[in-house]
């Protein structure tokens, strides 16, 4: 290719835009004008007379509802019934060894089955995990277990009095708590 022909090429590219453009341009006019101007050459072949009422049948409307658009729904599992047991609870392990009846501060002496030892605890005071301490009466005391109230009876096999242990078993009093009611405090006659 020689350097005019190139030229000439170049310069030919150089106006594609503007030529496309204005094409572009024409046939949006032709476009805009169809819509504006309708064309009068086209007749309408078609017509309608009406010279009577025609009657439209109107479908079904139950079965047009009956009609699944979306499938059929899977029918509902039948749940299972359940029957509420009652709970039964394990027994205590702890056996009761002796009582401090003296109200609101009455103690139990007690044994946990898991232990060797005897503890000492007061109204108030959990026993063991879930087993709280409510009363102290001379041959039993009461327990509260998941929520709900429970005796324990003195055990009566052993006696404490005939226990090796006895010297070593000191109630301790908690931080607060009197070891004897007001009515056992001074005032009273030795």
């Amino acid at each position: 290719m020689s350097v005019k022909q190139h030229i000439q090429t170049n310069r030919l590219l150089g106006k594609a835009p503007l030529i496309v453009e204005v094409m572009l341009t024409l046939l949006l006019v032709w476009v805009i004008s169809g819509w504006v101007m309708p064309d009068n050459d086209v007749q309408a072949d078609v017509v309608v007379e009406a010279s009577e009422p025609v009657a439209v049948q109107l479908p079904d409307v139950e079965a047009l509802v009956a009609v699944a658009l979306f499938g059929e729904a899977p029918p509902e599992p039948v749940k299972p019934q359940v029957i509420a047991q009652p709970m039964i609870l394990a027994p205590l392990n702890i056996v009761l060894l002796g009582t401090i009846v003296a109200d609101e501060a009455g103690a139990a002496i007690v044994k946990l089955l898991s232990s060797p030892d005897q503890k000492v605890f007061f109204v108030g005071d959990t026993i063991q995990f879930g087993v709280k301490l409510k009363k102290v009466e001379s041959e039993r005391i009461t327990v509260e277990r998941a929520g709900k109230l429970e005796k324990v009876a003195l055990d009566n096999s052993t006696k404490l009095s005939s226990s090796p242990m006895l010297d070593t078993i000191q109630p301790q009093r908690p931080p607060g708590r009197a070891m004897y009611p007001s009515s056992h405090a001074s005032g009273m006659p030795h």
